[in-house]
């Protein structure tokens, strides 16, 4: 079926054939790639051009997180529409997702390697769709769960916090454009499903906060599994300085202040 709906048409009948006639290897990491995974199957019918690659695993190989992000700035860089922006955003993750996963399959990357290969990706995803927002105040994603850990998995969502400084209606103006940009409107449009409900008062508290704002809850309300589950918070796009002060709130918010015989009872 795979191999039905990539031989589609005149044009991909030819460049298949191509394909199998120089290297046979193609032929046979093909297959065995469309008998493993629908996804990957369905992102070859969309680029049948990285068909070619398969036989070669150095052109599989993932970037490194600085060089994704200039990839993927070139790719966006001629594009005005917002909407396109997004959609080019989309394929360009698939393009990059394809090496990953086909490594994978190949038992060229072993699992810590494709959580760490996933996790740069869905950082320069995340940095790139920050930039097309065009923020005008400072502002930050910090990572939490799989995602700050470097741990994802092919199905992870994005477990994030968002923080800005100065106007608050701009810094939540670009939180929820950057969730409806990489969310999408319809599953269709998704580049990745994020998940924001860790930030203070979760679903009902402010989907951007401040530094300020951050501390403020922290020193008064935050419970014990806010403040394990801030243990592995990392900030991974945006503005950089404002991601460290965040972190150096943390410390002491989260580090230093002592844990008790009850918090451990609590953890219990």
């Amino acid at each position: 079926l795979g191999l039905r709906k990539l031989a589609s048409g005149e044009q991909r009948v030819l460049e298949l054939a191509h394909a199998f006639r120089d290297s046979p290897e193609v032929a046979r990491r093909l297959c065995e790639l469309l008998g493993t995974s629908g996804l990957l199957g369905e992102i070859l019918v969309a680029n049948p051009d990285l068909i070619p690659r398969l036989a070669d695993p150095g052109r599989l190989q993932t970037l490194e997180r600085d060089a994704l992000v200039a990839s993927a700035g070139h790719t966006l860089a001629w594009r005005d529409d917002l909407g396109e922006r997004q959609r080019a955003l989309r394929r360009w993750r698939h393009r990059h997702l394809l090496g990953i996963g086909a490594r994978d399959v190949f038992g060229e990357a072993d699992e810590a390697t494709v959580g760490r290969d996933l996790t740069a990706l869905a950082e320069a995803t995340t940095e790139m769709a920050l930039a097309q927002l065009d923020p005008r105040v400072p502002c930050a994603v910090v990572a939490m769960g799989r995602f700050a850990g470097g741990e994802l998995s092919y199905a992870s969502d994005l477990d994030v916090l968002f923080v800005h400084d100065g106007d608050a209606p701009e810094g939540l103006r670009v939180a929820s454009g950057l969730v409806r940009f990489l969310a999408g409107a319809t599953p269709a449009q998704r580049i990745y499903p994020i998940d924001a409900t860790l930030r203070p008062e979760g679903r009902q508290g402010a989907l951007s906060r401040s530094p300020e704002g951050y501390s403020a809850y922290l020193d008064r309300w935050a419970q014990t599994w806010e403040r394990q589950a801030l243990t592995r918070a990392r900030p991974v796009a945006g503005d950089p300085e404002l991601g460290r002060r965040f972190l150096d709130l943390l410390a002491g918010a989260v580090w230093d202040r002592p844990f008790t015989e009850e918090h451990e009872r609590e953890i219990r």
